[in-house]
């Protein structure tokens, strides 16, 4: 926390919530600070580390994680989720198959964006990961090293 004289505090823990006695790692803050996606092994997900997301509750805590399901996720491991600033696309860590171990992939979703809005606020960024199972988004199918 930010304190007035612009120092900052010690970190403050988030609590059993959203950390558990698994691991969580990789935390990304979207731009209006209202969505944390993290990777955890302790929640129930579908492999290894998995990634989840938590919305920011109008008392300033977090959400219960919600997982954000195939095909995002796999039975591999899942590290880290960044979108662009259009929510339209963005990069994944995974270990999908084929790969030898957590290789950066190109995500680029599918759906229209809700135009005015935060790309990873509620009304755009929930929206698209709850339709993922009916093919919202495109994972590229080379890694990044073998990019053009």
């Amino acid at each position: 926390v930010k304190l007035p004289d612009g120092s900052w505090s010690e970190p403050l823990n988030l609590g059993r919530r959203i950390n558990t006695d698994g691991e969580e790692e990789s935390p990304v803050l979207s731009s209006d600070g209202q969505t944390l996606i993290f990777a955890s092994t302790g929640h129930a997900g579908m492999g290894g580390f998995d990634l989840f997301r938590c919305r920011r509750l109008d008392n300033g805590s977090w959400s219960d994680p919600e997982h954000l399901g195939h095909p995002l996720n796999t039975p591999g491991n899942e590290a880290v989720l960044t979108l662009d600033a259009s929510g339209t696309s963005g990069y994944i860590s995974s270990a999908r198959a084929g790969g030898d171990d957590l290789n950066i992939y190109r995500v680029e979703f599918l759906d229209e964006p809700t135009t005015g809005v935060d790309p990873v606020s509620r009304r755009n960024l929930f929206k698209l990961l709850k339709q993922l199972k009916n093919t919202s988004i495109l994972l590229s199918t080379h890694r990044m090293d073998e990019a053009e």
